[in-house]
């Protein structure tokens, strides 16, 4: 990213500096992308024109297509918020958990800055220098400088698109990256939330255990106790009884 940005501002010295000349001067200027001079045929020039203008549409088609690319990611990164709160759980970790957020941030990140820089292709950098048709009534050699020069221009404005482009697809590349990272961390045999959750489920089902034998002790003593009241009273009836024989 710094380095598309250091690029881009060599570039633009460089539109400044020809902008500086005239279309008759410009093989004074030393061209880098469109290679001409006195002895270079019109038709020649002029192809490499045209050629300059149908890259810029190839450009647009790769800013589009990094933007579909760009809608899916956040799509699924979307439905990752849960996942993400699972695997929070999961690990029941901080490190684990600064990690996460941190990888979260980043594909955020990613996803934002790739996804400008392409709708800059298809916006703010789509400049094309185009003959106008009052220079079409120039002579051959004042036609061909001004071809030259706009083709020059167009050239060093498609590098512009295309360092653009590639910084979009490793935005892209990263942020996949980073969510690959997410996945492997929900698919991996690791469960502390598990071993917790089990902890506590033996805790309670002892406490559960404890609680039903007390129960069944204060059972056993009621019974006993209702046991012991009904032998009395059977030892009592055989008293009297034996009372009222002997009588």
């Amino acid at each position: 990213m710094i380095g598309n940005l250091n690029t881009e501002k060599k570039l633009n010295t460089k539109i400044n500096e020809i902008n500086t000349y005239d279309s008759e001067d410009i093989y004074a200027y030393p061209c880098e992308f469109i290679k001409f001079d006195d002895f270079s045929r019109k038709n020649h020039v002029e192809r490499e024109y045209n050629k300059s203008i149908e890259r810029i549409k190839q450009f647009e088609e790769k800013a589009k297509a990094n933007l579909v690319a760009i809608s899916i990611s956040v799509t699924i990164m979307f439905g990752l918020v849960d996942t993400l709160n699972q695997i929070y759980e999961k690990y029941n970790n901080l490190l684990m958990n600064i990690i996460l957020s941190i990888n979260s941030i980043l594909i955020i990140f990613f996803m934002l800055y790739g996804g400008i820089i392409a709708l800059k292709v298809l916006m703010e950098k789509n400049i094309v220098y185009k003959i106008s048709v009052k220079e079409l009534q120039l002579s051959d050699e004042s036609l061909k400088k001004i071809y030259g020069m706009d083709a020059e221009l167009n050239e060093i404005n498609n590098t512009i698109r295309n360092n653009y482009i590639n910084t979009s697809y490793k935005c892209i590349r990263n942020a996949l990256i980073l969510l690959c990272i997410i996945f492997i961390l929900g698919v991996l045999p690791i469960n502390n939330k598990s071993d917790k959750v089990s902890s506590e489920k033996k805790i309670t089902l002892f406490d559960k255990r404890l609680s039903n034998l007390q129960k069944t002790k204060d059972y056993t003593n009621n019974l006993i106790k209702e046991q012991n009241d009904t032998i009395k009273k059977l030892i009592n009836k055989l008293s009297t009884l034996e009372k009222q024989f002997k009588n």
